[in-house]
């Protein structure tokens, strides 16, 4: 199993849930096998999303698409995301 960590602000949380939740079909067309969003206690708009992954090749070739680069966009992704990749242990 495979995680894709991504850290990043937004403008607004509920206009940029709207757009994460709709594009729930472009991570599972990558595969994805779920997620996870937490939010900071002390800024609602920093966030912290977890994605499962079967392996990492299908988290960074996410990570690298256009689909995610223009689902930011949209989103109101307003700080540059600090992104990592997790393997199992």
């Amino acid at each position: 199993m495979a995680k894709l960590l991504v850290h990043h602000k937004v403008q607004d949380y509920n206009a940029w849930r709207k757009v994460f939740d709709e594009l729930t079909f472009n991570r599972t067309r990558f595969g994805s096998t779920g997620q996870q969003v937490y939010r900071s206690p002390s800024d609602p708009n920093e966030l912290t999303v977890i994605t499962d992954w079967h392996d990492i090749s299908q988290a960074r070739a996410y990570a690298q698409s256009n689909d995610l680069k223009e689902g930011m966009k949209n989103a109101g992704v307003i700080s540059q995301p600090d992104v990592m990749f997790l393997d199992e242990a």
